[in-house]
C-alpha cells in the first residue's frame, strides 16, 4: 500500500484491490471524442470502474467498466470515500 504515487487527484492505490461503484448510470458513450464522459442521463444500472484481485491484469485498469444493479453485492465490488479538504 502506498508503493506507488498518489494519481492527479492525490488518491493512492486506486486499482487492483475491487471494482469501484461510480456515480454513473450505465450507458453508451457519446460519439466522438470525449473526456470523462458521465453516462447515461437516467437508467436501472450503474457503472463499475477498475479491475479486482479476481481480474487478468490486462483488465486492471480504470477504462474497465462493468454495469450492476444498485442493489448487487459481490465480494470484489466496493466504493471509496473520498473529500475534499479545504485548504487554509
Amino acid at each position: 500500500v502506498g508503493l506507488l504515487g498518489p494519481n492527479p487527484y492525490g488518491l493512492y492505490d486506486m486499482l487492483g484491490n475491487v471494482a469501484e461503484w461510480t456515480w454513473d448510470v450505465y450507458g453508451p458513450y457519446p460519439e466522438g471524442e470525449v473526456v470523462d464522459p458521465t453516462g447515461a442521463a437516467a437508467g436501472p444500472t450503474r457503472v463499475a470502474r477498475g479491475g479486482t484481485f479476481l481480474n487478468p491484469r490486462t483488465r486492471v485498469r480504470a477504462a474497465n467498466r462493468a454495469e450492476y444493479e444498485p442493489a448487487t453485492r459481490l465480494r470484489d465490488l466496493g466504493l471509496r470515500p473520498v473529500r475534499t479538504l479545504r485548504q487554509e
